[in-house]
């Protein structure tokens, strides 16, 4: 591979070739990242002590839905893409083929680093979506009235508004990046109980 191919490098160093991904990556440097990146493109209002809400949490917040490592780590691969709005997704894929071309490379490469499954099961899609809905009934300007046409369907915001007042643990909560980053690693610990800590 020439040095002059194009990567990102990761704050431990690691480069990540686009072309060539690496094939071991420290999760660390994932929740780290993941802990800095601002959902909704960084336009959700700010929680408490203006704290951002981030892909962190979001990937947490989605693995009380769904209890596996695979939803944990579904958005994991955001650390080199960054995290898109999903409006902006569509409209790129309807486009371009570049976009879905490195999402599909990267997300593959982190579900083989990482040991989870790709392409993502319907039961990660589902919590992505309900969680998705849940975070935008307090961060939108509108509390998420008009979302539900790209993140889910009718039926989906109905079970997300079921599960915000059931369950008020799934809500945004102000976690600064620290935090984000602890309880990442904390529940990617829990979710697999055999990875080195």
């Amino acid at each position: 591979m020439s040095t002059h191919a194009p990567y990102n490098q990761l704050s431990d160093g690691t480069r990540w070739h686009f072309e060539q991904p690496p094939t071991e990556l420290d999760i660390g440097v994932v929740a780290r990242a993941l802990s800095q990146i601002a959902r909704w493109g960084g336009q959700g209002k700010l929680l408490d002590d203006d704290c951002v809400y981030t892909v962190a949490q979001h990937s947490v917040k989605a693995s009380y839905i769904d209890e596996t490592l695979t939803t944990l780590m579904h958005d994991a691969h955001e650390i080199i893409l960054g995290d898109l709005c999903s409006p902006m997704k569509q409209y790129l894929r309807e486009r371009t083929n570049a976009l879905k071309a490195l999402d599909v490379i990267t997300a593959k490469a982190f579900a083989g680093i990482f040991k989870t499954e790709y392409p993502m099961p319907e039961a990660t899609h589902k919590a992505d979506v309900l969680i998705g809905l849940i975070e935008s009934f307090d961060l939108m300007p509108d509390n998420g009235k008009d979302l539900w046409w790209c993140v889910g369907g009718l039926d989906d915001l109905e079970e997300a508004r079921e599960l915000y007042i059931s369950t008020p643990g799934l809500r945004p909560e102000a976690w600064t990046p620290e935090e984000s980053c602890d309880n990442f690693m904390e529940r990617y610990w829990e979710l697999d109980p055999n990875a080195e800590h």
